[in-house]
């Protein structure tokens, strides 16, 4: 019934609207404070990092969000089960995962000089092991 959909809306709609609530409310204080040690550039770097992160949130849970209250609501549209658009939606979602690493990788020199050096620790244990591999068959 009526609370049903209050309710399903509020979980699902709840975490987005804190998201945005905590990183406006973070962007604010960056913008209004002046961090001792650093740059206007930094400050702003850093509110660009947030707004892209929570950009990326936005765009990856919106699709299941709207789904998900529409199969709550509507049940089907035009004969297409919902549940199944709703699994792919749920696809959206993981994608978030995928692009936080991305974003920071690509904001943060220092981040990305870790993970090259991580990339290529990796690749030389790779390449060890697949050699080991060959040469014991």
């Amino acid at each position: 019934g009526t609370f049903s959909n209050i309710y399903n809306a509020l979980c699902v709609a709840f975490p987005m609207m804190m998201v945005v609530t905590f990183s406006c409310a973070m962007i604010l204080e960056l913008r209004r404070k002046s961090s001792v040690g650093k740059s206007n550039h930094a400050r702003r770097a850093a509110c660009i990092t947030t707004l892209m992160i929570v950009g990326a949130y936005m765009l990856c849970v919106l699709p299941y969000t709207a789904t998900f209250i529409a199969k709550n609501t509507l049940h089907q549209v035009d004969n297409v089960p919902l549940s199944n658009v709703l699994l792919y939606c749920l696809l959206t979602t993981y994608c978030n995962s995928l692009l936080n690493p991305i974003i920071y990788v690509s904001r943060s020199s220092r981040m990305k000089h870790e993970v090259l050096a991580v990339a290529k620790e990796t690749s030389s244990i790779v390449l060890f092991l697949s050699k080991t591999t060959n040469t014991s068959t």
